[in-house]
């Protein structure tokens, strides 16, 4: 991320806002999400590079970075350095605005890969159809983003054994399962 002036990230290059961050457009194909608190994109990249592993698509994630913004920045955290994540540009439709033809292939492989997210014992807190999801179309397939609203729970001992032999995070194992 070196290089980047803190002003580049205006409303000219923001393509999206949420609770948790905002998204820019980077020049060459990918975006960076950064963080209103540090914590989510620690979480969101060690979910993303758990999933990356399986057949749920999400996007590629080339590296987390921080930076600080200036007083008059909407990302200004008193001086403090903000978190993001680099990561590839998804295009795709919302399954909300999908046609009719387009929506039954949608909701199947939607289902499928959320039963199979279950499975892992990843439980998103709005799985909404057109929530942190897009249908991309030509693959007929369903990306998954957007993990900050998602929490873990009742994770296997070979669940966290698998974590930690593949490093996908750090955690602390409590009653309620992982925490980052």
């Amino acid at each position: 991320m070196q290089g980047y002036d803190p002003s580049y990230f205006n409303e000219e290059t923001k393509i999206g806002q949420g609770a948790d961050g905002i998204v820019y457009a980077l020049e060459d194909g990918r975006v960076v999400k950064f963080f209103r608190q540090s914590r989510y994109a620690k979480k969101e990249n060690c979910i993303n590079k758990f999933l990356s592993e399986t057949n749920i698509y999400v996007p590629k994630i080339d590296e987390l970075i921080e930076m600080r913004f200036p007083k008059d920045h909407i990302l200004y955290n008193k001086g403090n350095r903000q978190w993001g994540i680099i990561m590839e540009r998804i295009d795709g439709k919302s399954l909300l605005d999908l046609n009719n033809e387009e929506e039954n292939l949608a909701k199947t492989t939607y289902l499928t890969r959320l039963e199979e997210i279950l499975g892992m014992s990843l439980y998103p807190q709005d799985t909404g159809r057109g929530h942190n999801t897009l249908y991309l179309g030509g693959g007929d397939e369903v990306a998954f983003f957007d993990f900050t609203k998602w929490k873990t729970a009742r994770i296997s001992k070979e669940m966290k054994n698998k974590i930690l032999e593949e490093g996908y995070c750090h955690y602390r194992a409590n009653q309620e399962g992982l925490r980052y």
